[in-house]
């Protein structure tokens, strides 16, 4: 007794196999245009809010003065590309260092013991030394400079500094500057705070 074959049955019933075959065409014809689609692909963005109350203020005011202010030093924030899964962080004196890390020797890759402060609103620098147990401002107009020890000080009421460490610490803000304009592809005006430190 001989078994079933496919092969010699579709031979054999011609007419039927492409009928089958017509049939199996136009219905995927016609399931294909009937198929949903999107003109673009949908993804996800990852977003944040920022809301912020100044009373009395406008909301143009508060959009300038704070929101955008804001929102703008989010967007640098190397903790925020960490969060949204952008590694690895480039390690740069410039560009912060992650709140966040995977393991110990990911967030000491970063260390820092000293912080530069600079000011947008008038030329004040700073520099919080010593994993911020010093605190040295200086100020381009007029022309003055501070040093506090926070740790013993914490309300920087008592100037410490002295002429050979105003020189030592304005050498560090002006290299600072340096590094800053190296960077960015310009000089900042340095010369009132060479005038300052001697």
């Amino acid at each position: 007794m001989k078994g079933f074959n496919l092969s010699e049955w579709a031979i054999n019933h011609r007419p039927f196999v492409w009928f089958l075959m017509i049939l199996f065409v136009v219905a995927g014809v016609l399931s294909y245009k009937q198929l949903g689609r999107e003109e673009d692909p949908s993804f996800s963005i990852k977003t944040m809010i920022v809301r912020t109350y100044w009373p009395g203020a406008t909301i143009d005011d508060t959009m300038l003065q704070i929101t955008d202010r804001i929102e703008k030093k989010l967007q640098e924030t190397p903790s925020l590309y960490y969060l949204l899964g952008h590694r690895p962080i480039r390690s740069n004196p410039l560009f912060g260092r992650p709140l966040f890390a995977e393991s110990r020797q990911e967030l000491e890759a970063d260390r820092r013991t000293e912080l530069f402060l600079a000011s947008d609103e008038r030329a004040v620098y700073g520099l919080l030394a010593d994993n911020g147990k010093f605190l040295y401002t200086t100020y381009d107009f007029p022309a003055e400079s501070f040093l506090f020890d926070l740790s013993q000080d914490p309300n920087a009421e008592h100037n410490l500094l002295t002429k050979p460490l105003q020189e030592e610490y304005a050498q560090q803000i002006i290299e600072h500057l340096h590094t800053v304009a190296d960077f960015y592809g310009y000089k900042p005006g340095v010369g009132s705070l060479l005038a300052a430190a001697h």
